[in-house]
Formats: C-alpha cells, structure tokens, sequence
C-alpha cells in the first residue's frame, strides 16, 4: 500500500482537507500510523473480515511538533 500512497501525496492527488481510504483484509498484519509520515489515521474499523483506514493530511503544525519521548 505504501507505494501508491507515496505517489497519491508526491503526485498532488491528495487535497488539503482530502482524505484517502483503504479497505483491506481485517486479519492483515497493518500498521496505517506508520504508513506515511504526513499522514495522521483519523478512522480504523473492522467489520467482520474487512478493515477500513481513513487518513488525512497533517497539518504544518503537526508535522514540526516532535512528539513526547516514551522514555
């Protein structure tokens, strides 16, 4: 999946408030927080054998804001 979703965002399909979905299998070894680092996951659901991820842009705030040391 990383590869299309790199070429969504290197390629400008992806709008500011756009958002960018993917259905897969729910028992699929996945983690969509790590997928892209402009991404931020905004929906992760399972029904039955199908899972849905739905992301969003980052906003610029976001991307330049480290994240807490779990130290």
């Amino acid at each position: 999946m990383t590869p299309a979703i790199g070429a969504i965002l290197r390629r400008g399909w992806l709008a500011e408030d756009g958002i960018i979905n993917a259905e897969i299998e729910s028992g699929l070894k996945f983690a969509p927080e790590k997928e892209h680092p402009d991404l931020e996951v905004v929906a992760d659901r399972r029904y039955g054998q199908t899972r849905v991820v739905l992301w969003t842009r980052k906003t610029q705030a976001q991307l330049s804001t480290p994240e807490l040391s779990t130290l």
